[in-house]
């Protein structure tokens, strides 16, 4: 624990500090200076000597004043970084006392910074844990409102699933994408349904399924067909224009990849919402 989390849950510093400091004598803390640490309290962080010592007094505390100690740390800890964490150490610390409190939706909201933070870490192994994890604790949530959680899940579901894509676990990878169609099928979101038919696509040809993969390819392109123009379409143009290609058909290759740079361009020219994204893509292109 950082000593100023420790000042703000249980009073004044002085006070904390001989209590810290008899614990030590008793061999239950320790008390390190983390010289990197700019926080008010000088970078004193405070430990348990042992492991089993930690467990031994985790498990002394009623499980419902624990949730409480949990929720009061992660509100603590948001107050001394004003709401926005700014390191990982922060956001780690946020996610594990809102995931362990009442508060399971906010410590999935950390888990996922968290995730994000190791994905541009290139930790991969990080953000799966992370995304699993937010998943637990969204359907651990007891306080949360249902249609709020069920908006949450299928994105987390998505980005856990591709980030198993990336380091080639594409089976676990389709599991995730497929719950996560399965909440959006009777919704209006008619691009994030068309988006993760790609995706379970690419990984269907990836397994050498190239007739399911094309075929989900196709009802991405029928869904989004159904309404105005949008950039997912390209890419679900130029992935039937990769596949051609690969397989040999340069003639199909080339009218798909044609069709996707014409709908980029034309997004980019009426001014849509999407043209950033256009943009890019007709880049790619």
């Amino acid at each position: 624990f950082r000593e100023d989390l420790l000042e703000s849950l249980l009073g004044e510093l002085d006070d904390v500090r001989a209590q810290i400091d008899l614990l030590c004598q008793s061999d239950i803390l320790r008390v390190e200076i983390n010289r990197m640490d700019s926080s008010p309290d000088g970078g004193r962080h405070v430990y348990f000597v042992t492991a089993l010592m930690q467990e031994a007094t985790y498990a002394s505390l009623l499980l419902r004043r624990r949730v409480e100690l949990h929720g009061q740390a992660g509100a603590a800890i948001e107050a001394l970084v004003s709401g926005r964490p700014q390191r990982l150490e922060d956001v780690e610390a946020l996610a594990f006392h809102f995931e362990m409190s009442v508060e399971k939706l906010k410590g999935a909201q950390y888990l996922i910074m968290a995730a994000e933070w190791a994905r541009d870490a290139f930790a991969n192994d990080d953000a799966v844990r992370h995304y699993t994890r937010a998943l637990d604790a969204l359907a651990a949530c007891e306080i949360c409102d249902p249609l709020e959680n069920r908006n949450h899940r299928p994105a987390v579901e998505e980005e856990l699933g591709s980030v198993l894509e990336l380091v080639g676990r594409r089976d676990d990878a389709m599991a995730h994408y497929r719950v996560a169609l399965a909440s959006l099928e009777h919704s209006d979101d008619a691009v994030g349904q068309a988006r993760l038919l790609r995706r379970l696509g690419a990984c269907l040809w990836e397994v050498n399924d190239r007739e399911r993969a094309l075929e989900h390819f196709h009802r991405g392109i029928a869904i989004l067909e159904r309404g105005a123009e949008h950039i997912e379409q390209a890419h679900l143009y130029q992935e039937l224009g990769r596949r051609a290609f690969r397989a040999g058909d340069n003639e199909s290759a080339f009218e798909w990849s044609r069709r996707a740079l014409d709908l980029a361009n034309r997004l980019v020219a009426s001014g849509t919402r999407d043209r950033d994204r256009s943009e890019e893509h007709t880049s790619e292109l």
